[in-house]
C-alpha cells in the first residue's frame, strides 16, 4: 500500500508518496491541473494508494478527480493536523510529508465529506450567492451615484419594478450601465435557482425546511446543500457547533468564562441562518417572542445571535424527525445546555 499527502495551492500543489515502510518514493512540486496530478500518481496502482488532502478552498476539484479515478481518499481538518504535528520548519515539503506519514499511522483527523449529489447541490447554491453579491454591490454602486450627485428618489425602494422608471429618467450613463449589468445578474440568478430546483432528491426536505418562519426556498437549499445527511448529529446542540454559533468558553482552574461565538464550522450555514432570523422576528409567532424575550434584557445583535441558535434546534428536530414545524409541535423548555 502506498500514501500520498498532497498539500495543495491555487497554482501548485507539493506531493509526497511514502510505502508500507514510511520510506519516499516520489516527492515533487507539480500545477494544480489533471495531468500533472495523475502523472505525479500514474505510476502507482489506483487501488492500493491512499491519498490524503487538507480542506481548503479547492479540494472539491481535487477531490472529485481522485474519486473518479478510483482512488481511496481521505479529507483532512487542517486545524487538527496542526495540532496533532506542528514542525518548526513550516514548508509545503514538510506539510505533504507529515499529511502521508499520518496517513500511514492512520492518524489522520478527518472532515466529513458529503455524497456527490449534496457536493453538486452545494456548488449550484454557493454560485448563486456569489451573483448576489455581485448584485449587491452594483446596487450599492447605483446608491453612491444619487448620494454624490445629491438626487433623490421619491420611493423607498429605489430598484422595485415600478421604481426603477425613475433611474432610467436620470439619463444617467453610469447608471443605465449598472442596470444592465444588474438585469443579466439577475437572469443568471432566475436560472441557478430552476437548476437546484429541478433535483428532485431535495424537494420534501426543501418543503418541510419552508414551514419555519423566515425560511423560503433559497434558503431550504442552501441549508440542505450545507447540512448534508442530518443523522451524522447527534444532538441539535452539535448542529449550532457546526454553524460556529455557540459561544467559545476558556477554563481555568474554577474559573469558566464565555466568549463570542466561535464561527468555527459552515460559514454559509451561520449566515443564512442569521438572515432567516432577522425575517422571522418580524411576524406574530414563538420564534419572535423568543427574540423580544431577549432583546429587552441584551443587545440586538446578541438576541439575533440566539434566536438563530434557536432556530437551528427546532431544524434539527423537523429533519431528525420529519416533521414540519408548529409552533407547539416542539416544547419551549428545549435545552440548549
Amino acid at each position: 500500500m502506498y500514501y500520498a499527502g498532497l498539500d495543495i495551492h491555487q497554482k501548485f500543489i507539493y506531493g509526497t508518496i511514502v510505502d508500507e515502510n514510511t520510506k519516499i518514493v516520489n516527492q515533487g512540486k507539480f500545477a494544480t491541473n489533471e495531468k500533472e496530478l495523475f502523472d505525479f500518481l500514474g505510476f502507482l496502482p489506483n487501488k492500493q494508494t491512499k491519498v490524503v488532502l487538507e480542506s481548503c478552498g479547492i479540494w472539491q476539484d481535487i477531490y472529485g478527480l481522485l474519486e473518479s479515478k478510483g482512488y481511496s481518499v481521505v479529507l483532512a481538518n487542517p486545524m487538527k493536523v496542526k495540532a496533532i504535528a506542528s514542525a518548526k520548519i513550516k514548508t509545503d515539503k514538510v506539510d505533504s510529508e507529515i499529511l502521508a506519514k499520518l496517513l500511514k499511522g492512520n492518524l489522520i483527523p478527518e472532515t466529513y465529506v458529503p455524497p456527490k449529489d449534496i457536493r453538486e447541490l452545494r456548488e449550484i447554491v454557493r454560485h448563486r450567492q456569489s451573483y448576489v453579491k455581485m448584485r449587491t454591490s452594483l446596487k450599492n454602486q447605483i446608491h453612491a451615484i444619487l448620494k454624490k450627485d445629491n438626487i433623490k428618489i421619491p420611493v423607498k425602494d429605489v430598484f422595485a419594478k415600478k421604481s426603477r422608471i425613475y433611474l432610467e429618467k436620470l439619463n444617467n450613463e453610469k447608471i443605465n450601465s449598472y442596470l444592465k449589468m444588474i438585469d443579466h445578474v439577475d437572469v443568471e440568478i432566475k436560472e441557478i435557482q430552476v437548476k437546484a430546483r429541478s433535483i428532485e432528491q431535495f424537494k420534501k426536505q426543501a418543503r418541510l425546511i419552508q414551514t419555519m418562519p423566515g425560511l423560503g426556498n433559497t434558503a431550504a437549499y442552501i441549508i440542505l446543500a450545507e447540512i448534508g445527511d442530518i443523522h451524522r448529529f447527534k444532538t441539535p446542540s452539535q448542529l449550532c457547533s457546526y454553524a460556529g454559533i455557540v459561544p467559545s468558553i476558556s477554563q481555568s482552574g474554577n474559573k469558566c468564562f464565555v466568549g463570542r461565538i466561535t464561527k468555527q464550522g459552515s460559514k454559509w450555514l451561520r449566515w443564512i441562518f442569521i438572515q432567516c432570523a432577522n425575517v422571522a422576528i418580524n411576524k406574530p409567532n414563538k420564534i419572535q417572542s423568543y427574540f423580544y424575550k431577549l432583546n429587552s434584557k441584551k443587545h440586538r445583535n446578541v438576541a439575533i445571535t440566539a434566536t438563530a441558535r434557536k432556530m437551528i434546534y427546532y431544524l434539527w428536530h423537523m429533519l431528525k424527525h420529519n416533521k414540519p414545524y408548529i409552533d407547539n409541535h416542539i416544547s419551549t423548555d428545549v435545552s440548549e445546555a
